[in-house]
């Protein structure tokens, strides 16, 4: 399992967010989500990632996948 290079803490898992269907990684301490935009990973928070989609950050609007 990895742990997040930003806290230090967190496990990282992959995602898929139910109203977009997209797949992210996000950890589970510090909410900090990876995106894949062409063939490199883009960090940001949740709270943005999901604001820039008009969705509240609950983690009830992921599906967490497996912890990688």
């Amino acid at each position: 399992m990895r742990i997040c290079p930003f806290c230090g803490e967190g496990p990282i898992y992959e995602a898929k967010v139910k109203c977009t269907q997209e797949i992210i990684y996000i950890c589970a301490e510090c909410d900090t989500v990876w995106e894949k935009n062409n063939d490199e990973f883009e960090a940001t928070n949740f709270s943005d990632y999901m604001k820039k989609r008009k969705q509240a950050a609950l983690w009830t609007n992921i599906e967490l996948l497996r912890a990688v």
